[in-house]
C-alpha cells in the first residue's frame, strides 16, 4: 500500500488549481508606478476601462509592452533535507516573454477597446531538488533522494469591450474576457528504493487545459479638473479545467518480491488523475478603485485599491482550499521632469490569499511589499518610449507543518512604446 501512497500525494499535490490570482502587471505604466486603476491612458483598457473616455481625443491609441520576470521562490523545513544535505528548496521562475498590448479607438463619445496579457501564470518554474511536499511523499523510502519538478503554467486572456462618455464628469464602460488556461508539468525521482532493494526511477507529466468567461463593467468620474475616480468589477463563473497527456513511467525495478516496472505502473494507473478528468477553477470576483490627483503642473499623485474576494467564490469548501481575500492597495508619484520625461515611483502592499492551511511551495500566496520607478519618454509628439522596474519583498510565512516560505528575489523589467495614430 506505501507505493499507491507515494503516487497519489504527489499527482494529487500538482494538479490543483481552485481559485486564481490575477495577475496585476498588465501594462508598461504599471511597472513604472504599480496604480493604474485610475488611469486615462490607453491601458485603461484593462485597469480602468471607463476612463477611455477622456484619452485625449479622436484617434487610435495603441501599446506594446514586454516584461522580463525573475523571482527565486524558497521554502525551508528541517523535517526533510535535500540530495544537497540542505534545508531549502528553492524554485527558480523565469520569464522572458510577458506581453502585454492594449488599443483603443476614440471616436466622439464612443471607444472600443482591447486588451491582450497573461491574467494568471505567465513563466515556467524549475524546481531542481523538487518541493519538501514532493520530497515528503518518498520520504518514507530512502532519503534523500534525488528528484526535479518543472512546470509552466499561464492564462492568456484577450478583453474587448466600450467606453461610453455621457458627460464631461461621468462615462461608463463594459466589457467580456475570455481566456484560455494552459499547464503542462514534468516530475522525476531518481534512486527510489520501495522497500525491495531496487533503486528505480519514476517520471510522471501531464498537461491541463481549460476556458474561462469575465464580464467587465466599469464607470469614471471627473468632480473637478485636476481629480479623476476610476472604479471596476470584474466577474467569472466557475471554470472548467481539463486534464490531458498523462504519463507515468518507472524504471530500474527488476522483479524483486514481484515488484517490476510494470506492477509499479500498473499498480498507479487506477489511482491517477487521468485524460479527460475535470476540475473547478475560478477567477475572483474583484472590486476596483483608483483616484488620480494633478498636485501642480508637473506632479501627479494616484492611490487605488484592488480587493480579490476569494470568499466568495462559486467553489465547494475543497475546491476553494480555504482561500482568503487579498487586498492590493498602491500609492504613485509622477514627475515631468522635462516637457518629453515624466519619471515615476510607486509602492503596493498586497495581504495575500493563502492561508497556513493551503500554503505550499508551488502556491504561496505570500503579503508583499513592491516598490516601483520608471520613465517615459517622448520621441515624438505621438510616440513614447518607457522602462520601469518594479522590486518585491515577500512575507516570509508559515504553513501548518511550520515549514517556512519566501522569495529569495523577485524581479520585474518592463519596456514598450505607446502611439496615437
Amino acid at each position: 500500500m506505501k507505493r499507491i501512497t507515494l503516487i497519489i500525494l504527489i499527482t494529487v499535490f500538482f494538479t490543483s488549481t481552485s481559485a486564481f490570482a490575477i495577475n496585476k502587471n498588465q501594462s508598461l505604466e504599471y511597472g513604472r508606478t504599480l496604480t493604474r486603476t485610475a488611469s486615462t491612458d490607453v491601458d485603461a483598457a484593462f485597469f480602468n476601462p471607463a476612463g477611455l473616455s477622456y484619452l485625449g481625443g479622436d484617434g487610435f491609441y495603441f501599446q506594446v509592452a514586454n516584461q522580463m520576470i525573475f523571482q527565486d521562490r524558497v521554502a525551508k523545513t528541517d523535517d526533510y533535507k535535500t540530495i544537497s544535505g540542505t534545508d531549502e528548496y528553492v524554485g527558480e521562475i523565469r520569464a522572458w516573454l510577458f506581453p502585454t498590448v492594449a488599443a483603443a479607438y476614440q471616436m466622439g463619445n464612443l471607444t472600443p477597446f482591447f486588451h491582450f496579457g497573461p491574467v494568471n501564470g505567465g513563466s515556467g518554474g524549475h524546481y531542481a531538488n523538487g518541493t519538501p511536499e514532493y520530497y515528503s511523499s518518498v520520504a518514507a523510502y530512502n532519503d534523500p533522494c534525488a528528484m526535479t519538478f518543472d512546470g509552466e503554467q499561464s492564462v492568456l486572456a484577450g478583453t474587448l469591450g466600450l467606453a461610453y462618455k455621457i458627460s464631461e464628469m461621468f462615462s461608463v464602460a463594459a466589457g467580456y474576457r475570455l481566456s484560455y488556461y494552459s499547464a503542462e508539468y514534468e516530475g522525476k525521482i531518481k534512486g527510489l528504493n520501495v522497500g525491495t532493494g531496487d533503486q528505480g526511477n519514476i517520471a510522471f507529466s501531464y498537461a491541463q487545459d481549460g476556458i474561462g468567461h469575465t464580464l467587465i463593467i466599469g464607470f469614471d468620474i471627473k468632480p473637478i479638473e485636476k481629480l479623476n475616480l476610476g472604479f471596476k468589477v470584474e466577474w467569472s463563473p466557475v471554470w472548467e479545467i481539463e486534464q490531458k497527456d498523462t504519463k507515468l513511467t518507472a524504471t530500474g525495478y527488476t522483479g524483486i518480491m514481484g515488484v517490476t516496472n510494470a506492477y509499479v505502473e500498473n499498480a498507479f494507473s487506477s489511482k491517477l488523475s487521468k485524460d479527460g478528468d475535470k476540475t473547478n477553477a475560478q477567477e475572483p470576483l474583484s472590486l476596483w478603485f483608483g483616484a488620480d490627483y494633478q498636485i501642480m503642473e508637473k506632479l501627479s499623485a494616484t492611490v487605488g485599491v484592488i480587493w480579490e474576494m476569494h470568499t466568495q467564490n462559486d467553489l465547494t469548501d475543497d475546491e476553494q482550499d480555504d482561500k482568503t481575500d487579498n487586498i492590493f492597495s498602491s500609492i504613485a508619484f509622477e514627475y515631468a521632469i522635462l516637457d518629453q520625461l515624466r519619471a515615476s515611483l510607486g509602492y503596493a502592499y498586497e495581504t495575500g490569499s493563502n492561508t497556513d492551511k493551503i500554503r505550499s511551495s508551488t502556491n504561496m500566496g505570500l503579503p508583499a511589499h513592491h516598490i516601483a520607478l520608471g520613465a517615459g519618454y517622448l520621441v515624438t509628439e505621438n510616440i513614447e518610449l518607457g522602462i520601469g522596474y518594479v522590486l518585491s519583498n515577500y512575507v516570509e510565512s508559515e504553513n501548518e507543518a511550520g515549514w517556512k516560505y519566501y522569495y529569495d528575489y523577485a524581479h520585474d523589467i518592463s519596456f514598450g512604446v505607446t502611439a496615437k495614430f
